[in-house]
């Protein structure tokens, strides 16, 4: 599979992660914001994939989620191979 293939299905997968998480969590996207110390308008662009986040922004998330980092990006890599 290209590597550009690969990249868009992980950016995919983890955009419905984020989402899917930060619902079960009940949390709005303005307190995930708060939480994380992103902005909301970034949020909506990781969510709908157009943006691919940093390691910091993925410990933000994680800590904001209240999740170990792990959970937020198990199974990435069986969508790509």
């Amino acid at each position: 599979m290209k590597l550009v293939i690969k990249c868009r299905k992980a950016s995919t997968f983890f955009s419905k992660r984020l989402t899917e998480t930060r619902e079960k969590a009940r949390l709005s996207k303005n307190q995930l914001s708060e939480r994380s110390g992103l902005s909301q308008s970034y949020l909506v662009r990781l969510e709908q994939g157009e943006r691919n986040p940093t390691l910091e922004t993925l410990v933000r998330l994680s800590h904001g989620l209240e999740i170990p980092l792990v959970e937020l990006v198990a199974g990435i890599d069986e969508v790509t191979s």
